[in-house]
């Protein structure tokens, strides 16, 4: 397990779908526990083992120590993010030179 010490930056683990993160903060240490933008979850871990999912979507966590030092484990999975779209602006044309409205969806 990694150790995050309070004189360290805060630090990001990215959550795959199904996937948990467990924070382990000993007698004497804690650590904020945080998801941006909601907010959801905002946790503070003193002294405690907390385990964070399992989600149902990607989840980006934020770790920052406030007081001695605290394990936690790695997620074991790449985060796998949702099919990005990308729309073609090379629709075919009519014979007047205007697209003919076909709308191609491909996923990246």
């Amino acid at each position: 397990m990694p150790t995050l010490r309070s004189t360290d930056a805060e630090i990001i683990e990215r959550l795959a779908i199904g996937d948990s993160l467990v924070v382990v903060a000993p007698p004497g240490s804690s650590v904020r526990v945080y998801h941006r933008p909601d907010q959801n979850p905002d946790s503070t871990v003193t002294g405690a083992t907390t385990t964070f999912g399992p989600y149902p979507t990607t989840k980006t966590l934020h770790m920052k120590c406030t007081a001695g030092a605290v394990s936690f484990t790695v997620p074991t999975q790449p985060p796998t993010e949702p099919p990005a779209f990308v729309i073609s602006s090379s629709a075919p044309s009519n014979a007047d030179g205007r697209p003919d409205g076909t709308i191609y969806i491909q996923t990246a």
